[in-house]
């Protein structure tokens, strides 16, 4: 069975697909290269057969030596497939440019994948001997392309940072430092040819202090960060409550921030003026409800729970390996429990929650897509939309073409925003109502209201 390609993401000819008959199903093989033509050596892939009106769940598809198969189910006539892991001939993770897209099974699967950069780095002291066990925290720019992640130097001080891409900055921010030495500024270097060197100064001043509860008590596990000028840090209390930070600058003003870990019943406690080489500071922390329960059904990396009490603000929840989450939440009252993941294209939803309440069990559901595209003038690496109804919410980045897509939105209507900027964003367009299922909506950047 030949075809030619859907879309401008699915390029080759005829030999890249075979579809095998039998009793009632096909087998389904085909390609993944880079640009350069270099095979995608391990992977995987994320596919939803779409049977008529319906969809079944999502499935991972192991990528081997470039190539991937799977089993059509009776009746299927396209599939959605999305890149979600690509390994390189050494095992390490390859970035990429996020790749997505909907094929008719009669047409040739042959993917093309833009590969980002991988910057080889090193964390060292003033001497230039490197530094083992530094945590750096990493924003690639644009961020569609990657999630911040974390990446720790080994024996030499190197560290690997993929998901790059060239000519861009990057954001590193240094934490988990050796006793006795500063953290510098987060830096922001631009992505070239030249290794990346991080020097780690030796720093004067500590800070020490306890967090305690509403009664008075000592709370062992809390992570106090504290932010005073160009240095910051971070540190657990010890069973006794207490914390220590070291290198920080001299004399310097800032702030402490304590988060206790999410299955302990607190929020979080925040204070404001504290000056380094103070030795009797306190923090303590509110009672907090604690949210417990799981996830039925499979999750992609992209997946995001969030609990919003009206009031409140949101609270992301982490979802462990095995389904379970648990978070403590903030404010009084019931709230809505929302599971977006745009990957599968499903979500979970759990309305009027009393996070007191016994286990809670959240089913995962097909969900929705709402896609389109924003003309006019906008700068696509801090350009994103928005689509929201009450607490649910979900978003993307736009593409250099002006193209977004949201997926795993539960049915309804909704509010489409363009934004751009980060912390005091700015709206660009704004369409309303658009009904969950919209594929062709169009936001111009002169239309905001």
């Amino acid at each position: 069975m030949e075809g030619s390609a859907a879309s401008i993401d699915v390029r080759g000819d005829a030999s890249d697909l075979r579809l095998v008959a039998t009793d009632d199903r096909r087998i389904v093989r085909g390609t993944i290269v880079f640009e350069d033509g270099q095979p995608a050596l391990r992977g995987t892939l994320l596919r939803t057969e779409v049977l008529g009106a319906n969809r079944t769940s999502s499935h991972a598809i192991l990528i081997h030596a470039g190539s991937f198969e799977f089993v059509a189910p009776a009746g299927a006539e396209s599939v959605e497939l999305r890149v979600n892991q690509l390994f390189d001939v050494e095992g390490r993770l390859v970035g990429f440019r996020p790749w997505g897209a909907t094929h008719r099974l009669a047409d040739p699967l042959h993917i093309v994948v833009e590969r980002l950069e991988t910057l080889l780095g090193r964390v060292v002291d003033e001497a230039g001997r490197g530094l083992q066990g530094v945590r750096v925290t990493v924003w690639p720019h644009p961020q569609r392309s990657h999630m911040p992640y974390d990446v720790t130097s080994d024996s030499e001080g190197i560290i690997r940072l993929t998901g790059l891409e060239k000519g861009k900055h990057v954001d590193l921010a240094v934490q988990d430092v050796p006793p006795g030495f500063g953290v510098p500024l987060t830096i922001n270097p631009l992505v070239g040819d030249a290794e990346l060197q991080i020097v780690v100064p030796r720093g004067g001043a500590s800070l020490r202090g306890h967090v305690l509860d509403e009664s008075g008590k000592p709370v062992p596990g809390v992570y106090v960060a504290g932010v005073f000028g160009r240095g910051h840090g971070g540190v657990r209390t010890d069973e006794q409550g207490a914390f220590l930070l070291e290198g920080l600058p001299q004399d310097q003003v800032g702030r402490l921030t304590a988060r206790a870990p999410p299955d302990q019943p607190y929020g979080t406690a925040r204070l404001d003026d504290v000056r380094t080489g103070a030795s009797d500071v306190v923090l303590r922390l509110p009672s907090s409800d604690v949210l417990r329960g799981r996830v039925e059904g499979e999750l992609s990396r992209d997946a995001e729970l969030r609990f919003v009490r009206r009031g409140s603000g949101a609270v992301d929840v982490r979802v462990a390996p095995d389904g379970t989450f648990q978070a403590a939440v903030p404010g009084e009252g019931a709230g809505t429990l929302l599971l977006v993941d745009p990957t599968t294209n499903r979500f979970g939803l759990l309305e009027d929650v009393t996070p007191a309440a016994a286990n809670l069990v959240l089913v995962l559901r097909g969900g929705h897509v709402i896609a389109g595209r924003l003309e006019g003038q906008f700068v696509p690496e801090t350009t994103y939309v928005v689509a929201h109804r009450g607490h649910i919410r979900s978003g993307a980045r736009v593409d250099q073409d002006g193209t977004f897509r949201m997926a795993g939105l539960p049915p309804g209507s909704y509010t489409v925003e363009a934004w751009n900027g980060s912390g005091q964003p700015t709206r660009l367009a704004a369409e309303h109502p658009v009904e969950a299922g919209a594929t062709n909506v169009r936001l111009r950047v002169e239309d905001a209201k």
